[in-house]
């Protein structure tokens, strides 16, 4: 009997070739941004970057525009490190995720909302 070795194809060019650099060259002022350390390292300093300039409102919005126009161009896995690294922590943060049910618009605003059940079910 032979076997078939299947292997998941990953189709979200924005996530695989642009998004670590988007981040870099939206927010240079991020030092620890390191492009061989992955999608997931780098979206997730984004949230650091959140929570250090919490009563900055206009660099909180810069990183909501940031999210609306990834979520509008990437597919699964953009939305997945998204919901990870910044929706799933933005839930327990209320000034966080008011500013996002305000600001977040189209795809955005849609998974997090959908997202947002999910965590409140766990």
């Amino acid at each position: 009997m032979k076997y078939k070795a299947l292997f998941q194809e990953i189709k979200d060019d924005y996530f695989n070739t642009h998004l670590k650099e988007d981040i870099k060259s939206t927010f240079p002022e991020i030092k620890m941004i390191d492009l061989s350390l992955g999608e997931y390292y780098n979206v997730s300093l984004l949230y650091s970057y959140m929570l250090e300039n919490i009563f900055i409102e206009i660099r909180l919005l810069n990183v909501i525009a940031f999210i609306n126009k990834a979520l509008s161009i990437g597919k699964h896995e953009t939305e997945d490190v998204f919901v990870i690294e910044i929706f799933n922590e933005a839930y327990r943060h209320t000034h966080l995720k008011d500013l996002f049910f305000k600001h977040l618009k189209g795809d955005a605003l849609r998974i997090f909302i959908k997202q947002q059940e999910f965590f409140e079910e766990e």
